[in-house]
Formats: structure tokens, sequence, C-alpha cells
């Protein structure tokens, strides 16, 4: 019997050359070959069996057809994966491929290795977790590149956070110390803002002279940094009254911190200017809302005033 040596000349290319965002990438790679008997080019139909294996050599076979292909002075063109489909995950999964032609039951040695060409085929659908934030450029995803309705309510952190809370104690204040009328507390996970706005109404009775109240945002028991100088700083005073009964006020404060993620307390207090007569602050409300500069879950917590006295009902005099 004649010995048949064949040989084996190959171009491997993408067989479409343009491939658009909007259109499905094509799952068929362009085989092209030059084959020879004996150095003699070959002019006839030959059976080629393509098959695609993890090695060079044995290894495990992951793809395989066969193809009856006209060949003409020795070259033949086929489009690989026309009779059997590749699996989905041929070219996505670890590891490199090498691809065996066996014409009329001959193999070829030796296998022809798959470069980056092949591996084009991915690009139709990208393997879970293989993106990462650094393969996306800054700035580059915006509104137009989301789609309506595509992210859900529970994939959306709680931001803004709030603490509130209000009392419905009145409670007398003294001239020689800052008291706490309603406290709220706050946990944030990043930097940001945190804006606190406070108010109550204030009773000023007992006095025909002078008399009145400071009111202040803190975030410290007690502490007596009032000043004119600070939003968080509200001074009410009358410095003379036609009867000693009893007259109201309002009387709102607020303040902004800028602070880090953690938690914070803050507190809505207020005191007694001087010793003339009697001063209270009724249906005191403290409410503090974080703006974030990230991300994350907020948590708040609250507290009332631990001094509350009960005032008679009095009529405000006109």
């Amino acid at each position: 019997m004649r010995k048949r040596a064949f040989k084996l000349l190959y171009i491997i290319f993408l067989f479409s050359s343009s491939i658009f965002l909007q259109a499905q990438v094509p799952q068929l790679i362009n085989y092209q070959g030059n084959i020879s008997e004996n150095n003699v080019p070959l002019n006839n139909t030959a059976s080629i069996t393509f098959t695609l294996f993890d090695a060079e050599t044995e290894g495990t076979n992951l793809w395989s057809e066969t193809q009856s292909v006209t060949i003409t002075n020795g070259i033949f063109n086929v489009l690989l994966g026309s009779v059997t489909t590749f699996p989905s995950d041929l070219f996505s999964s670890s590891g490199s491929r090498f691809l065996e032609v066996s014409v009329n039951g001959t193999s070829l040695t030796p296998r022809s290795q798959f470069t980056s060409v092949a591996y084009a085929l991915i690009a139709e659908e990208v393997v879970p977790n293989s993106i990462t934030g650094t393969m996306i450029q800054d700035g580059e995803v915006g509104n137009d590149d989301i789609a309506e309705d595509i992210i859900s309510a529970d994939k959306i952190n709680d931001e803004s956070g709030i603490a509130f809370k209000d009392s419905v104690a009145s409670i007398i204040l003294n001239p020689d110390s800052y008291t706490d009328l309603v406290t709220v507390t706050i946990s944030v996970p990043k930097s940001g803002y945190i804006f606190v706005s406070g108010r109550g109404t204030t009773r000023l009775f007992g006095t025909t002279s002078f008399n009145g109240i400071y009111m202040q945002i803190a975030d410290e028991i007690g502490n007596a940094e009032s000043t004119f100088s600070l939003g968080s700083f509200s001074f009410i005073y009358m410095s003379s009254f036609p009867t000693v009964g009893t007259y109201y006020y309002d009387c709102s404060v607020q303040r902004v911190y800028t602070v880090e993620e953690g938690t914070y307390t803050y507190r809505l207090q207020a005191q007694k200017y001087l010793n003339n007569g009697s001063a209270d602050v009724r249906a005191p409300v403290l409410t503090a809302q974080y703006f974030p500069t990230a991300y994350g879950n907020v948590s708040v917590s609250s507290s009332n005033s631990s001094i509350i006295t009960t005032a008679p009902d009095v009529i405000p005099i006109q």
C-alpha cells in the first residue's frame, strides 16, 4: 500500500470581520488550509474531521465535527461550528485549545493551538464575575447607560438616614447650666454631613422684668459653646412684660456637622437667662439628617429628656 503523507498549512480567522455591539457574535470560525499529499496539492473531495483538545498531545476531546470538504489546488475553506455547535464554555473556561485535523481518517500532526482570535467568540456573553471595577473607566457609566427600572428598591441602601425625636413634655429650665430637652443618635456608614435642626415652644412667666432663654444644638452634655457667631445658637429675651402672666415664643435652631463613619449623638439644649421669673420649653423636637458622600446602611435611635415636668394650662396675654 502506498504511504500517504499529508502536509497542512492553515489560517484561522473570525467569520465576521466587523462585529457591532448591537449584533450577535457569530458562533463560527473561518478555517482555511493548504493541504498536499507527497508535496502535491490535492484536488478532490475529502472527509475532514476537526477536533478541539485541551492539550497539545492526548488530552480531552472538547468538541468535534466532520465535514465533506472540496479541495482545489490544495486550498480548502470551512466554517468550524457549522455542523456541531461550539459548547458555550469552550473558550471561556481556563486552559489552551488545540485543533487536530484528520483527513480521510489520517490525523495530521502537530495540533495547532488556537490564539486570541477564537476566544473573541465569548464576547457574546461576558463570563460571570470577569469584570472588575478597574476595568471600567471612571465616568464612563452614566444615566443613559442604565435602563429604566433596572435597579430594584432592595438594591439601594437606606439613604439618606434621618433620626427624629419629639416630646410632649414641658421642661423647666435653670440659669446654672444647659438642660437636655431631647436627644437623637444616628450611625452613618461613610463620611458626609449631618444636618441637625431643633425647635420648641418657649414659655416665659412669673416676672414683669427681663426674662429669656438660650437654646442650642450640641454633641456633649452641658456643652456651653453658645456664642452669637454660631448658627447652632438661638436667644429669646424680653426686657419687660406688662404683667407677670405667661408669654409664648417659638424658638428654633439648626446646625451642620462634618462627620466620618461612626455613631453620633446630638442634643437640643436650653438654659434660663438669669434668675428673674421662670421659663420652660414645651414639645421640643430634634431632627438629624445624614447626607452621604458614599453609600451604606444607616441606623438611628433616640431618647427623651430625663427631666420632665407638667406645666399648668395657661392662656397667652395678647
